[in-house]
């Protein structure tokens, strides 16, 4: 069996992660010494999550200020987008404390699974009466739901055991707070103890398999979409091909269908099954095109493909100057167009000060369109248009 770290001390089988090991066992020892990657939009959201930290325990912040990062790991720049942000995640935990003797605990680290040494950090919990409410705050602009969220139910877990034997819990509810600029995708789901406890048993069965040494490969959306092995793996190659050649169980058929003379419209169960999985196939693609990219930056040759240098549009030396010399050249209007603000964006700028007469003022200078038709899966939980069908109604 697989140890519980890998080799730079992290748990091999992490909360955050469990979407991908649940599902596919064998990503686990594919992907254990993989470095782990991070960027400047993780450090962003990291700075995130330590102000939200500090406004709720009470810490107050100066906008625009430099803030000092937790662990003394340098500084960064509380700007208005960021620190925003951040209090609207602190506005929204507070708002779930207003029954009488509710409590919070920010930043609390869980034992999840003790057999496996897997543990977390949650957000926020907050207990009211008989329900726990567990916290996650999310910076990114992918959606994310909290409806059977492994993650958050695996805090769930932790927490609850944790506190089952001080309060008469009954409900478990998981919030996902995602407001920023990118999304607005704030949203909860609750489910009974019971729920839990079920769920309980399948991820530790899930951790089980995860940490043997001949777990095996089960490709999908969810497992593959941020597996650092997806590139290198056989198994979502086949499984994708097959979706590809609409043969779900032979692959070597493709050879078949690639080659028949007898061409036949595509059927809609092909190309729905296509469109299904898209989001995965676009990513394996994704990483396909990094896998080669690699390869050729390190100097190696890979047939069919080549670095090239981008295109380059061209950019001011000093923006300042070149605007000086062109308003004395140009009208200004044309060097320096104007732009009227959007509604939304002038009802940020107008603020909770506007009077109640201007607000109904400025609510009659724009309108929301219709939306236009789009395509969504039948889980979408936005309603479903209804088209006439003509040819039926005469």
């Amino acid at each position: 069996m697989l140890d519980t770290k890998t080799s730079t001390g992290h748990s091999l089988l992490s909360p955050s992660g469990s979407s991908r090991w649940s599902q596919c066992p064998a990503s686990v020892r594919l992907t254990m010494h993989d470095k782990d990657s991070t960027n400047a939009m993780a450090q962003r959201g990291t700075d995130i999550h330590q102000l939200g930290e500090g406004i709720l325990i009470g810490t107050e912040y100066t906008m625009n200020s430099s803030v000092q990062r937790d662990m003394g790991n340098g500084m960064f720049y509380a700007g208005a987008p960021m620190l925003e942000e951040a209090e609207a995640y602190a506005k929204y935990v507070k708002a779930l404390m207003v029954a009488p003797h509710a409590e919070l605990f920010v930043e609390s680290k869980v034992s999840i699974i003790p057999e496996h040494d897997v543990s977390g950090h949650v957000d926020a919990c907050v207990i009211t009466q008989n329900v726990l409410h567990v916290i996650d705050l999310k910076t990114g602009g992918g959606a994310v739901d909290a409806e059977n969220n492994s993650q958050m139910m695996m805090y769930a877990i932790g927490l609850y055991e944790e506190h089952e034997m001080f309060y008469d819990i009954d409900i478990i509810k998981l919030h996902i707070v995602q407001n920023n600029a990118m999304i607005q995708n704030t949203n909860a789901w609750e489910c009974t103890v019971d729920d839990l406890m079920d769920f309980k048993e399948w991820i530790i069965e899930r951790a089980r398999l995860a940490r043997q040494e001949d777990s095996e490969c089960n490709p999908s959306e969810k497992a593959c979409q941020w597996c650092s092995y997806s590139s290198r793996c056989q198994a979502l190659h086949d499984f994708t091909v097959g979706i590809v050649t609409g043969d779900f169980e032979d692959m070597e058929a493709m050879d078949e269908v690639v080659s028949t003379t007898d061409h036949k419209d595509l059927s809609m169960e092909h190309v729905t099954t296509m469109l299904n999985y898209r989001t995965m196939i676009n990513s394996l693609m994704k990483s396909y095109e990094e896998r080669v990219f690699d390869e050729l930056n390190a100097g190696n040759d890979v047939d069919g493909f080549k670095l090239v240098k981008g295109r380059k549009n061209k950019k001011w030396v000093n923006e300042t100057e070149a605007y000086d010399k062109l308003k004395s050249w140009l009208p200004l209007d044309d060097v320096a167009p104007r732009k009227l603000v959007s509604p939304t964006q002038a009802n940020k700028l107008l603020g909770g000060s506007v009077s109640a007469r201007k607000k109904n003022t400025f609510d009659t200078l724009y309108e929301v369109p219709e939306g236009a038709l789009q395509l969504a899966p039948s889980s979408d939980k936005r309603e479903a248009v209804v088209i006439a069908n003509d040819f039926e109604e005469l």
